[in-house]
């Protein structure tokens, strides 16, 4: 028997209803007439046939969906990589900075020392400047005495007098000469 297009539509939905195991089990036990059993193999393979497509469906959409997520992991790794090559350049700079630091430290150490070193030194130079200094005022003070005749007389050195100067330079001596002519005797 062929069925008609609108025949053949009623067995369709009635195949449907069963669902395809239910219409796979029929057609094994041939429960069908032969006109039927052709329409449920046919509808069976067009059954088969949609589900292949939903199949290559899924996988093509699954297969869109895996290069989106590869070309968003390629961006990502592409910034990574773009994040990981400016912080090497970040440390690099921190290193330079750091060594031109220590270095820089090191110089500062160096000139310190040097400093100190100067210093003590300068130190040195002033105390034996200002002993020089002491020294120079005592023998300006005992030239001042001696030239007043302050001075004591010693068993080695007599008495500064006019007529005995002791200890007074030969210049200081002419001085005086010429003051007391000029004033006259004391």
């Amino acid at each position: 028997m062929i069925y008609s297009d609108d025949a053949r539509a009623r067995m369709w939905a009635d195949f449907e209803n069963m669902g395809p195991a239910e219409v796979r089990k029929r057609v094994a036990t041939s429960t069908f007439e032969p006109a039927a059993e052709r329409l449920a193999r046919e509808w069976l393979r067009h059954k088969e046939a949609e589900a292949a497509e939903d199949a290559r469906e899924e996988t093509i959409q699954s297969a869109r969906e895996a290069n989106e997520f590869a070309r968003s992991a390629r961006e990502i790794a592409g910034r990574s990589e773009a994040v990981a090559l400016a912080a090497n350049s970040a440390v690099l700079v921190a290193n330079s900075l750091a060594s031109s630091a220590t270095t820089k430290a090191e110089d500062a150490a160096v000139l310190a020392r040097q400093s100190a070193n100067a210093t003590r030194v300068n130190n040195r130079i002033a105390t034996l400047a200002l002993i020089a200094a002491v020294v120079a005022i005592a023998i300006s003070i005992i030239s001042l005495l001696a030239g007043r005749g302050e001075l004591p007389s010693t068993p080695n050195r007599p008495a500064n007098t006019p007529s005995n100067p002791g200890i007074l330079s030969p210049s200081l001596v002419k001085f005086r000469r010429r003051r007391r002519a000029i004033r006259g005797p004391p």
